[in-house]
């Protein structure tokens, strides 16, 4: 295995830091959730920390990855000083509890602490997932720490909540038929949240006194349950977000696979780690399509592109290489990590290590010059993951150099009556224009044996179009999207009493290469598997 340098820098991480007063009259350390370069010319430059004029200046959610990815670098290192920085966003964690194990999760730059904003309420969720995260890392990190009596209190009173909460648990009668449906108890999932209980799960393993717990057992039991069955044409094998969302599965903080594949390796379940696995073996036809997919929806949703959903996607796959030892999985996390390189939509660096500046994200049209603390401690927490690891090596390959794989289209015609256009908002804000039909409308397509995702009550397909409709029909299934392979056609007819969202095609070989000036790296993807060469 060639050793490459290690890309970690957490120079400008640092750069976003403030003080500001805390609850308990202790000087606090946050991070700005947002900078902008002071010389839009110069993004490389000096930056002007900025907050939320609804939110805050920083939050837990921020922070408490910020701590993790410091307890991460004192763990490797044992250098003084990042233990004080962990213990400084510790504090900031701590200082944010409502005292009762939960969060507020935004804080003003003077101190005062929003506790009513619908994204900084206490409850189980987002941001009390990860201050538990990071709590749980440092008091197995930092035993020496003065701060260790206040964060086993604070973390005894998450799980209280936590037990609380799985052994009280009623399923609302809207995802009634999700749970009897997947066969998952009430309470085997947090807030019904399979992402959420990911990062809940991945705290637990932090601990001796709970990885082996009952509730992690259940976590990574309804986890695995959330797999898509094999026979979906585009979720197959994926582990849905949510029970109230079964047509979505979007990367960022779904660290399902990471969860299932430690917890299976540290308690000899190869059920979870097979679970894992079979998400996994889907990625290299997404890296091949997509460069960076942000979610599926069920079609797929190219972005937007963040460094929220490569460092997800990267961390599972190093996860599962650790629970394995199949080096193809670091390799491919190495693959996702050129995202960061330029291997991107826009062909540009979104991270540069030599100033540890992470950009807030990429579209066609180029990088974001702003800078805020999510997009640099997620490019930290990824380029640490991959550190002394087989994928390492690929990092910096982030020229592409060809590829070909799935397509989304959306180049739909009007065949017959008026069909009505709709905006559909995605699940990162982008916007996709849906086709509602009447019993009279009619759209024509050119047909490469694609997939078409719909929903409403029929459809109706003509594959000789134009021509009378209908050749065959198709009833809808349940109220969500439906996904409904199509013929190969030279022209093709769809009617029915529908909204039509796109047509994927998805060839049964696809492949992309990279190189980084003078080497290439490719990854091939076909019916029997996928190989990187």
């Amino acid at each position: 295995m060639r050793i490459t340098p290690s890309r970690v820098n957490l120079n400008n991480l640092d750069s976003l830091a403030f003080t500001f007063p805390g609850r308990d009259g202790r000087v606090q350390t946050g991070h700005a959730i947002y900078a902008e370069p002071v010389d839009r010319l110069d993004p490389l430059g000096p930056v002007r920390q900025l907050g939320d004029d609804d939110e805050g200046f920083s939050c837990v959610d921020d922070v408490a990855r910020v701590a993790l990815i410091y307890l991460e670098q004192f763990e490797k290192s044992r250098q003084p000083q990042w233990a004080e920085k962990a213990e400084l966003a510790v504090r900031f964690c701590l200082n944010q509890e409502d005292g009762q194990g939960t969060y507020y999760n935004f804080v003003e730059k003077d101190g005062k602490i929003n506790q009513d904003g619908p994204t900084s309420k206490p409850g189980l969720n987002w941001w009390a997932a990860r201050a538990f995260w990071a709590l749980s890392r440092a008091q197995r990190v930092l035993p020496d720490s003065p701060l260790q009596n206040e964060i086993a209190a604070s973390r005894q009173r998450t799980l209280e909540r936590l037990q609380q909460a799985h052994d009280q648990a009623q399923v609302p009668p809207e995802l009634a038929q999700a749970y009897a449906e997947t066969g998952i108890r009430p309470g085997g999932l947090v807030d019904h949240s399979g992402s959420i209980t990911s990062i809940f799960a991945l705290a637990l393993l932090e601990s001796p006194d709970t990885r082996e717990s009952p509730l992690l057992v259940d976590y990574c039991d309804s986890m695995a349950r959330l797999e898509v069955a094999p026979e979906h044409p585009l979720l197959a094998g994926l582990h849905l977000n949510s029970l109230s969302d079964r047509s979505t599965v979007h990367l960022y903080g779904n660290h399902q696979v990471g969860a299932l594949a430690q917890a299976g390796a540290l308690l000899q379940r190869q059920d979870w780690i097979d679970s894992a696995r079979r998400e996994a073996d889907g990625y290299p036809r997404m890296l091949a399509s997509h460069q960076l997919p942000f979610a599926y929806s069920p079609a797929p949703e190219p972005g937007p592109q963040i460094a929220y959903a490569a460092e997800t996607t990267m961390a599972n796959l190093q996860a599962l290489y650790q629970a394995t030892g199949e080096e193809k999985y670091s390799d491919l996390a190495g693959l996702f990590g050129t995202w960061f390189s330029g291997a991107n939509v826009a062909g540009k660096p979104v991270y540069h290590a030599p100033t540890g500046r992470a950009f807030d994200g990429v579209d066609p049209q180029g990088v974001s010059t702003n800078s805020g603390a999510e997009s640099n401690v997620e490019a930290q927490l990824a380029m640490s993951a991959m550190e002394n690891s087989p994928g390492q090596r690929w990092l910096s390959f982030g020229h592409i150099q060809d590829f070909s794989g799935e397509k989304l289209r959306t180049d739909f015609q009007v065949a017959a009556g008026q069909p009505q256009r709709e905006t559909r908002t995605l699940n990162g804000g982008a916007q996709r224009t849906n086709w509602r039909l009447g019993s009279e409308d009619r759209l024509q397509i050119s047909s490469q044996q694609g997939l078409l995702v719909w929903k409403g009550e029929n459809l109706t397909i003509d594959p000789d179009g134009p021509g009378p409709l209908p050749a065959y029909r198709v009833e809808a299934q349940g109220g969500g999207w439906q996904t409904t392979a199509l013929p190969d056609s030279a022209k093709l007819e769809i009617g029915g009493t529908a909204t039509v969202d796109s047509l994927v095609e998805r060839p049964a070989n696809s492949h992309r290469s990279w190189s980084d000036g003078t080497s290439r790296v490719e990854l091939e993807v076909g019916p029997e598997g996928w190989r990187i060469g």
